[in-house]
């Protein structure tokens, strides 16, 4: 049997499925490619990769995507965050030209000093080109395996011990520092065009006072990092979604929460016309 060009994976127990918006990403997913299929992991599989590999929730998302690239005999395995939604087909990631490719995890306005919050092997990267690895696509078992590595040897019973958001951060060292052929699906490149994941930027103080939030969102966060997304518009003529002149490929809401309240992905986070055709995008009315 041939072994598959490309599978897309993500994660989530059942039971948080529904208030992690899973569903929805699958559906979007699918629409959008409808010849290739995206995996979900529920509890049995996310607890067999925690007893096979030794990992817990703080460091097991490269064994769980190096297990789905090995269990679907796949080339390019891309991880998905289950809190995220395709509006876009992706073609960036379907060029195959690199070894890992990710998506930013900041707007270009964010140009605070990060330090206090990385190792020192990340203190020279600009903010524009830390990446986040709720959007994982790659070739490489051999990156999985540096990146299962290291973060093995900062991991202690009971979670992670050394520095903060360690996953994260040995992706992003290996990414930029690891030798890798890599690539930022929503460079800064102006000619990209593109947004992926969390980077878009917020909304200015003027237009945030017209925006009414979700009331969800602001019971479990206190405030609405996630504006922006009213301001996403359909273009019926080319069937694509835009903010700021740019096609919105996939959004992201990063950003954790608790898993006993929180509600991802709800549809009232949009304008009523994209919210019409995210309704039929993800079969779901809210």
């Amino acid at each position: 049997m041939a072994q598959n060009k490309i599978i897309f994976s993500t994660y989530c127990p059942e039971s948080l499925q529904d208030r992690f918006g899973t569903k929805k990403l699958v559906n979007s997913f699918r629409y959008f490619h409808p010849e290739n299929d995206i995996v979900v992991y529920g509890e049995e599989d996310i607890n067999r990769v925690y007893q096979e590999y030794n990992v817990n929730l703080g460091n097991a998302l490269p064994c769980l995507i190096l297990d789905a690239k090995r269990k679907y005999d796949s080339e390019y395995v891309v991880h998905v965050d289950s809190d995220s939604l395709c509006l876009s087909r992706l073609d960036e990631i379907l060029k195959f030209d690199y070894e890992i490719a990710s998506a930013r995890n900041n707007w270009d306005g964010h140009t605070g000093d990060e330090r206090q919050n990385r190792p020192q092997c990340l203190w020279d990267l600009p903010n524009n080109k830390y990446v986040n690895c709720g959007l994982t696509a790659t070739n490489s078992e051999k990156f999985l395996l540096e990146w299962i590595e290291l973060n093995g040897q900062i991991t202690k019973s009971g979670g992670i011990k050394s520095f903060s958001q360690a996953d994260i951060q040995w992706y992003n060292y290996l990414f930029h520092y690891g030798g890798y052929k890599s690539k930022i699906l929503d460079d800064t490149n102006p000619d990209s065009g593109v947004f992926y994941g969390p980077s878009m930027p917020p909304v200015s103080e003027e237009i945030s006072k017209t925006i009414e939030d979700p009331p969800h969102i602001i019971k479990e966060y206190g405030i609405n990092s996630w504006e922006s997304w009213k301001l996403i518009e359909y273009n019926e003529k080319d069937g694509n979604f835009y903010l700021y002149g740019k096609k919105v490929k996939l959004l992201h809401q990063a950003g954790g929460g608790n898993p006993n309240t929180v509600i991802k992905c709800h549809l009232n986070m949009f304008n009523d016309k994209t919210r019409a055709k995210l309704q039929e995008i993800t079969g779901f009315n809210e």
